[in-house]
């Protein structure tokens, strides 16, 4: 999902997007814009051309929030007021769509290294010892999903903040969790205490927190290898140009091979 109204995707982007599309060629990956997209990025993304997976759609938040319990706050320009428009859509719209399709919902600055579908149906995955992150999320279509996506959607509607960096993203699913798991310690979560919503360790999509992000980018041996997804932190790292021998290369090169060759030595950036 790319809310940041630049209309044209970066190489961490295609580097994501093109290592979901080849873990899960059966699968159909929707890459959503809230702006228009350029010509040049149609004109460049020979990735969709080679990935027929691939899909990308343009997507109007007013029209797309109709019907739904967010309209009001969309209609009535809540998000307008937010300290941080970009990274609050994002996260109204990975939630309202999760809730109107279900499906995974992933950010534009992971690398998806294993097929998603072995894990459990309906599932989210600690961040830290305090949230439950929401940078990859499963709701399925199935009781459990649509009743974690009602709750996500309620708890938005009602607890929207425009002041705080992460009350609307992984805050919604953190607080819904607690709520469903009659627990408020995250490392207790499990599909038996959540009642059939599982919740991963760390180790397996977040390997690197975000304090250690540079880690990526600097050059060294990527020391857990059995991830799902490894997120490379956009937010704190966007400057870095990663080194040819750190993680983040390694990764590129195995998991995202065509965006890595396209871009040179300019991937990263």
């Amino acid at each position: 999902m790319e809310t940041s109204c630049r209309r044209n995707l970066t190489s961490r982007d295609l580097c994501a997007i093109e290592s979901a599309a080849r873990a899960h060629p059966d699968y159909q990956i929707n890459v959503l814009f809230a702006a228009p997209i350029s010509a040049e990025l149609l004109g460049q993304f020979s990735l969709r051309q080679k990935f027929e997976n691939v899909r990308f759609a343009r997507i109007h938040i007013d029209e797309y929030s109709k019907n739904t319990p967010v309209q009001e706050l969309v209609w009535s320009r809540g998000l307008y007021k937010s300290h941080w428009r970009v990274e609050h859509a994002s996260d109204l719209l990975r939630y309202l769509t999760l809730y109107k399709f279900g499906g995974i919902y992933l950010d534009l600055d992971v690398v998806v290294a294993k097929r998603l579908d072995t894990l459990a149906a309906n599932w989210a995955a600690r961040e830290s010892e305090f949230y439950v992150g929401s940078s990859a999320i499963a709701f399925s279509l199935d009781s459990v999903g649509r009743s974690i996506a009602e709750a996500a959607i309620s708890d938005l509607q009602n607890n929207f903040r425009h002041d705080l960096w992460s009350h609307n993203g992984p805050g919604v699913i953190t607080r819904v969790l607690k709520m469903r798991c009659n627990t408020t310690d995250i490392t207790l979560m499990n599909s038996k205490i959540c009642q059939g919503f599982e919740v991963y360790g760390p180790e397996l999509f977040y390997p690197i927190n975000w304090q250690n992000g540079r880690k990526y980018f600097e050059p060294g041996v990527l020391e857990n290898k059995d991830a799902y997804i490894y997120h490379v932190w956009s937010h704190m790292t966007r400057n870095r140009r990663p080194d040819s021998n750190s993680p983040y290369s390694q990764l590129a090169r195995t998991f995202c091979p065509f965006t890595y060759t396209l871009y040179g030595d300019q991937f990263g950036l």
